[in-house]
């Protein structure tokens, strides 16, 4: 089943209904199924979907496709088509705007995300290794095996003993909340977080 909803719980909107000059409470998701390539909630099509399988989707969206082939909700009036892992990123940061608490975010994350926040993650460090450029010295470090960043100074960091603008650190690592690498069992030190092995797993947005 396609989950294509914000949120698990479900809330009440009231809309306005021209027609009968009055607020109509409805529910903020309806359910379907996507059929034949086309998605159909009580006759009305709410997107395109390669697969035959049931939905959940979230009012005013419309089921479509990542550039990457994966399902995607899009807002009915967006006509923009975002990548996979880009999707990602605008999910995450709706969670964190909206305040999702700590203990709940990956969880929330992992259920509307093919791989979860795991996969969300690698995506994102293979799309900034591919961005390397061949000119840039950087592209020869195959991994962040240490980092390090000054606590004391504002732009002093290092990944593999070579120092590196804190601009430049989405190149290396993947951003990351210190709720979320304390429940992935790791730590943040000034900007950087590491795993329990004290390896180093993101850094901390600004």
């Amino acid at each position: 089943m396609l989950f294509c909803t914000w949120l698990t719980s479900t809330r009440y909107v009231d809309i306005w209904d021209a027609q009968r000059q009055q607020n109509v409470r409805i529910t903020n998701k309806v359910n379907g199924m996507c059929q034949r390539g086309n998605c159909r909630m009580q006759g009305a099509d709410v997107g395109n979907w390669k697969e035959d399988t049931p939905f959940q989707l979230s009012i005013w969206y419309r089921i479509g496709s990542s550039t990457d082939g994966k399902p995607v909700a899009y807002r009915t009036d967006a006509t923009r088509q975002v990548s996979y892992v880009e999707a990602g990123s605008l999910l995450m940061k709706f969670y964190l705007d909206a305040g999702v608490p700590d203990n709940e975010l990956v969880s929330t994350f992992d259920k509307r995300y093919i791989g979860g926040w795991t996969a969300w993650n690698q995506t994102k460090g293979e799309a900034a290794s591919a961005a390397k450029s061949p000119s840039n010295p950087q592209s020869e470090w195959p991994e962040v095996k240490t980092a390090w960043c000054n606590p004391r100074m504002d732009d002093d960091c290092y990944i593999n003993s070579k120092k590196v603008p804190v601009a430049e650190l989405g190149k290396w690592l993947p951003d990351i909340s210190e709720s979320n690498a304390d429940q992935l069992g790791g730590h943040c030190e000034a900007i950087l977080c590491f795993d329990k092995d004290e390896q180093p797993m993101g850094y901390l947005l600004p």
